[in-house]
């Protein structure tokens, strides 16, 4: 969805942190009201009619035409999209060829399976049949949208001593966040980077659960052009309105409702990044002309519903714009062949599946404990949860240890599971000075079960 740029105001303070909660109502009447902000993802149900409201854009225009063309039923949606779509074009900007994916996280996710969840499909996207739609987007360059995508880091958001942390976010306060994140270091400034918020239950954002689900945009940070997004969990403020399912692929449905609003605007951000690309002549950027819509699903044994392999899982992720002859709302680019429905290496023979579903790159003070830093999923092949995570061993390589400043040192490592089938890793790292950083590696392995280790490279940076 297409996003009216946030200006970068003189007077900037770091929002987010150290204001008062403001109490946050429901409107139900909202949800059919004309959007007047920028580019969020949006409802996927009205309260009025409980259907799937496809739209995923914060633009009064835009919103007023597709709650036009919402006549209760996704085939007249589905109609109008298809119509609009003929206009899709480039109107002069830059695609992102090389999109470097950042994640703050922001408030309580302690308790949350969805930091297991969301990392897992960032890192697949990169090979994944459906990501591969953005690569028939292209500039006057000669860039290709999302040629390349990669899981580039992440960083808790957590209140300095003497500050409490907002729960009621406006737009700025989301830019802020990002801002505060890069001038301290807690992730590196990059011209590539899409920095993604992600609100935990507890968080409020101006106009989540009323008027979108996610939205994405850029401004100016230290002098640099910089993309970022918000994308909220919706499992206590609003689970229909943002598409949490009861029973959902991954088993976490405010997870995979995440997961599917943050790929909807990923797509967008690397085809649309400035909001001069990418669009048609109702600002309707790709994955809006397919908002909501699932195209052929199958069923797990859970019941679950589930249209795209993603990495080594299964998701039900919304369709996106796939240009070419016949072009149309897909889950692939329409010049291939239908990808093969197995995620994990065969046809549901019941063999071991174990993938990573957390790992990457994070700020560590005075060698604190970081739970779950690490974790995988254990799966039979035909993406069923296996009910003994813990025959999932970790350890640090006995030969290698861990780096820092060229020096040897030592981590503690010991095994945690969950309730959703993953097994995890605690480990505590030695005290790390400002500016220094320290590398290590962890194998996690079934024993006896005939599979190679996952390695997960961990880099923490001392703050």
């Amino acid at each position: 969805m297409r996003t009216i740029t946030i200006q970068t105001n003189s007077t900037d303070r770091i929002a987010g942190y150290g204001r008062p909660a403001l109490p946050f109502f429901l409107v139900v009447a909202a949800l059919l009201s004309a959007c007047t902000r920028k580019d969020p993802v949006g409802l996927p149900y009205s309260s009025a009619s409980q259907a799937p409201l496809p739209s995923n854009d914060r633009d009064a225009t835009k919103q007023a035409s597709l709650r036009q063309a919402h006549a209760g039923a996704i085939s007249t949606a589905l109609a109008g999209a298809a119509a609009a779509g003929k206009n899709l074009r480039n109107h002069g900007g830059r695609v992102m060829g090389d999109a470097q994916v950042y994640l703050l996280w922001y408030g309580n996710w302690a308790a949350e399976p969805a930091s297991f969840l969301i990392p897992a499909l960032v890192q697949g996207l990169d090979s994944a049949p459906w990501w591969r739609i953005n690569h028939l987007y292209g500039d006057g360059a000669g860039d290709v949208a999302g040629e390349h995508v990669r899981f580039a880091g992440e960083h808790s958001v957590v209140p300095r001593v003497g500050e409490t942390l907002d729960t009621d976010l406006t737009d700025d306060d989301v830019k802020s966040i990002v801002a505060r994140a890069i001038a301290e270091h807690d992730l590196p400034l990059s011209p590539n980077g899409i920095y993604v918020v992600l609100g935990a239950p507890e968080i409020h954002q101006d106009g989540f659960c009323t008027s979108h689900c996610g939205w994405h945009t850029h401004a100016t940070l230290e002098g640099q052009d910089i993309k970022y997004a918000f994308v909220g969990n919706a499992a206590t403020q609003c689970p229909r309105a943002c598409g949490v399912e009861a029973v959902s692929p991954n088993g976490t449905g405010a997870g995979d409702a995440m997961a599917n609003v943050l790929a909807h605007e990923l797509a967008e951000t690397v085809t649309d990044s400035d909001i001069d690309a990418w669009y048609d002549d109702n600002g309707s950027e790709n994955a809006d002309l397919c908002a909501w819509t699932f195209g052929s699903t199958q069923s797990m044994p859970s019941t679950a519903r589930w249209n795209v392999c993603i990495g080594d899982r299964r998701w039900r992720i919304q369709q996106n714009w796939a240009l070419g002859d016949g072009e149309r709302c897909a889950l692939w680019p329409i010049a291939e062949v239908a990808p093969s429905d197995a995620c994990c290496g065969g046809g549901g023979d019941g063999s071991l599946c174990l993938t990573k579903s957390y790992d990457g790159q994070v700020a560590v003070c005075d060698g604190d404990e970081l739970p779950h830093m690490l974790g995988v999923a254990l799966t039979d092949s035909a993406g069923r949860a296996m009910t003994a995570p813990t025959a999932v061993t970790f350890h640090v390589p006995s030969n290698e240890g861990c780096l820092m400043s060229g020096a040897s040192c030592v981590v503690d490592v010991d095994t945690t599971t969950d309730a959703l089938g993953h097994a995890g890793v605690r480990y505590k790292t030695p005290t790390i000075p400002k500016g220094e950083t320290m590398e290590f590696h962890v194998e996690a392995r079934v024993p006896g079960a005939g599979k190679p280790a996952v390695v997960f490279t961990v880099v923490v940076n001392g703050c």
